[in-house]
């Protein structure tokens, strides 16, 4: 794999742990599409503890997806033949100075095939969003045996912001509608604030083709050893004034929060926990999972003015616990006691010896 070394913008200090939490609990399916293609519109916030060094902050993620958009979507000629020969999915997105493209693909071509199609993908892509012959600066790819499918990766060098670039086909319907002002709150961002996620994606479906699209971002705040309360206000995540009307009844708001997570210090054991003290407005849907307490809003045909999370944070601190080091003294302690004996037992026969002597 080529390593890059373009300069990147200034990326939140702790933009890589937070995206890395966020994607152990939001995995992106690569299958065929098997719903309907109805338009359908979701926010998603997810409340969680993020850890980076020396510091432990309650983390804020707040996510736009859209998908099976009926109008606008990039001008990708979807005859060629690398949309249609094992051909799965792209994702083609990025942040700062660079743009990726993942290609998918069943394993069923050659690792040579997939890579030329990927290649023609790449400049489709480009060609649309009017920045083609940009310079590539990495390419590999990954095989998953579990579920038959070849990745494709290729990163782009930009030389500015891509931000804007790609948000020429944005949705502009529904809560579409927020995406310009969500961006200016979260870029260039600072050492807590950042985009995480900011790309389409092509899915091959039974009849044809969907478009999707994902932006989504982050908030890092310290918690504060007196304060045990916090807000989450979703009009503040979103940089929102507006209500919140969708344009469609295949539409949610998915409010995540982490039920507890655990963290080292020294030689303790940190237990930081989260409960839901209230949710304001109600008529939302309670479908908690076991690690997080889930509510979720649907059919947003008749608009909110906000949606307003209040969650008290605990903690709790375990002694650390070393049962190997009771077992290690209980063996050194045998062994001891082993040897005295022995010893105690020598120096009975030298005695006997003597005295036979």
């Amino acid at each position: 794999m080529i390593e890059s070394k373009v300069k990147m913008t200034k990326i939140p200090k702790y933009a890589l742990l937070l995206l890395l939490v966020w994607l152990c609990f939001n995995g992106i399916s690569i299958n065929s599409s098997h719903a309907t293609q109805e338009f359908e519109e979701n926010i998603y916030v997810l409340i969680f503890f993020g850890f980076p060094p020396g510091e432990t902050l309650l983390v804020q993620n707040c996510r736009l997806e859209f998908k099976n958009i009926p109008n606008d979507n990039p001008p990708i000629n979807t005859s060629l033949e690398a949309f249609n020969d094992a051909f799965i999915s792209a994702e083609f997105g990025g942040m700062g100075y660079s743009m990726f493209l993942n290609a998918y693909y069943r394993s069923s071509i050659q690792i040579e095939k997939a890579y030329g199609y990927a290649d023609e993908i790449a400049q489709e892509f480009l060609r649309a969003f009017n920045c083609a012959n940009l310079q590539r600066i990495a390419k590999s790819h990954e095989i998953d045996e579990i579920t038959n499918t070849i990745k494709i990766k290729q990163q782009f060098k930009y030389p500015s912001f891509v931000e804007q670039i790609l948000l020429k086909y944005k949705p502009k319907i529904g809560f579409g509608k927020f995406i310009d002002d969500f961006l200016k709150k979260y870029v260039p961002g600072d050492e807590t604030t950042g985009l995480t996620d900011l790309y389409y994606t092509l899915q091959k479906t039974y009849s044809g083709f969907s478009w999707n699209f994902v932006i989504g971002a982050t908030v890092g705040k310290p918690l504060l050893a007196k304060e045990t309360e916090y807000i989450i206000d979703l009009n503040e995540l979103l940089n929102n004034s507006l209500p919140i009307l969708a344009s469609t009844h295949r539409s949610s708001i998915v409010i995540e929060v982490q039920k507890n997570r655990i963290r080292k210090i020294g030689n303790s054991f940190v237990t930081y926990t989260l409960t839901v003290k209230d949710i304001d407005p109600s008529g939302y849907d309670i479908v908690d999972t076991e690690d997080y307490y889930v509510r979720k809003y649907e059919d947003l045909t008749t608009p909110l003015n906000d949606v307003i999370v209040k969650v008290k944070v605990g903690k709790t601190i375990s002694p650390p616990d070393y049962p190997w080091m009771a077992i290690a003294i209980g063996i050194i302690a045998l062994i001891v006691v082993i040897c005295v004996k022995e010893g105690k037992i020598k120096k009975r026969n030298i005695k006997r010896r003597e005295n036979f002597l």
